[in-house]
């Protein structure tokens, strides 16, 4: 059993592991209340026993329970106080993996969430699953976002599985490209080689050292494991799959979708006044829709489709979303058919897998242009058609009052131009 002595200094790391630890023993005992507190008081020395001897005669003076949970109680009141433990919690709310392993980043996440234990608000494990979830590197998340776990354990031993798949992946492309490299070497060997002109330098001849860390040539920070882009250093694919490096087209004969959407955060489309974010109803539950005539598609998040229990498939080929704010994610699942009502009326709705935030689903100009939707960005509404002959009325209209326009400015010698995007 060993258990651990503890003398009373000021280090709230220090006093965390002593009761913890201690909590553990005599979880595994059978005692009462008091044998309990009396068990782990034996085992304070120096200035905690100065400290346990007041405590004691407050408990007695004040007629409170000697119970192992009132010790516990002051213990952590006293030597580890709620400033630090508010320092903690915020750092648990900000951490994030980065460029540590799955190994690292759940020591740390498990060392910080005991913190929170301690408080009133214990965490749930439904927060422990989102929050751990959030802070993993984005190829991980990827990976286990469309997987449902039940509990905080199952979305760890998730994320172990995806690193390692990732990593293998990571191998494999390094060895095919070093036995690429390998091969360019061979062949640069084979050329005859003539003496370089007299008083020029020959470039070719210096050479750059390899990476230690990915074995590659290059400059700068290394990018391996921390799931970006080499080329870029955008997350969401990999070099060879990089839209910037390979431009229009794609890169061996491999082709890719593309597409448009003003944000992937709600609270950023919130601030802009020419969007119309509503509540609308996703089969039987309501979901935060986001009204985007700069989208060119229409998605769903990934936290909507966990929540939900949405089932979804590969999108063939895969789409590499450019976002108005900033940066380009490639998207690779869909729901389709989803039976989304808006104003009253169901329509059903291919929705692709986006990893929004604050927002479960943006209806683009797929969606607008084939119901004939209109918005009108002044008023924050949405003029959705009742019958088949809405739209051409519509149009209609808005050319006889072009034309009216075009006589008045033809009589009064204005210079105009006019613009229709049909």
């Amino acid at each position: 059993m060993n258990p651990p002595e503890f003398v009373g200094e000021y280090v709230p790391s220090v006093a965390r592991e002593w009761i913890q630890r201690m909590s553990g023993i005599l979880d595994s005992m059978e005692c009462t209340e008091l044998e309990k507190v009396t068990f782990a008081t034996r085992f304070l020395r120096g200035a905690a026993c100065n400290w346990w001897e007041g405590v004691r005669a407050y408990m007695t003076a004040s007629q409170m329970e000697m119970t192992w949970a009132n010790f516990r109680r002051l213990f952590i009141d006293h030597y580890i106080p709620e400033s630090y433990r508010m320092s903690m919690e915020r750092e648990l709310i900000e951490l994030k993996q980065g460029g540590k392993s799955v190994a690292e980043y759940t020591a740390k996440f498990n060392e910080l969430v005991r913190y929170m234990a301690d408080s009133e608000e214990a965490p749930t494990e439904a927060w422990k699953i989102k929050k751990y979830r959030y802070g993993l590197r984005a190829d991980i998340a990827h990976d286990v976002s469309m997987l449902p776990v039940a509990s905080l354990g199952e979305l760890i031993q998730k994320s172990y599985h995806a690193e390692s798949g990732l990593e293998a992946m990571r191998k494999e492309r390094f060895e095919v490209n070093q036995k690429r490299r390998d091969a360019g070497k061979y062949k640069e060997q084979l050329k005859p080689r003539g003496s370089p002109s007299k008083g020029k330098q020959n470039f070719s001849q210096r050479s750059q050292q390899a990476c230690s860390e990915c074995g590659s040539i290059h400059n700068g920070e290394c990018m391996k494991g921390k799931g970006v882009c080499f080329h870029c250093k955008q997350p969401g694919h990999y070099k060879n799959e990089c839209p910037k490096l390979h431009g229009p087209g794609g890169s061996g004969g491999t082709t890719r979708s593309k597409g448009r959407v003003y944000s992937l955060d709600g609270e950023q489309a919130r601030g802009n006044n020419a969007l119309i974010i509503d509540v609308c109803q996703l089969g039987q539950s309501e979901v935060v829709v986001l009204f985007d005539c700069g989208a060119t598609n229409s998605f769903i998040s990934v936290e909507c489709v966990m929540r939900l229990g949405l089932s979804s498939t590969s999108l063939l080929p895969p789409m590499t979303v450019a976002v108005a704010t900033g940066g380009k994610v490639v998207s690779k699942r869909v729901c389709q058919n989803c039976p989304v009502s808006v104003a009253g009326k169901i329509y059903h709705v291919d929705l692709i897998c986006l990893p929004l935030k604050d927002m479960d689903i943006v209806l683009g100009m797929d969606w607008l242009s084939a119901n004939t939707v209109y918005i009108g960005c002044a008023e924050k509404n949405l003029y959705v058609p009742i019958d088949l002959n809405a739209e051409s009325r519509a149009l209609t209209a808005l050319l006889q009052n072009t034309h009216q326009l075009i006589q008045y400015l033809g009589a009064e010698n204005k210079c105009f131009s006019i613009m229709f995007t049909m």
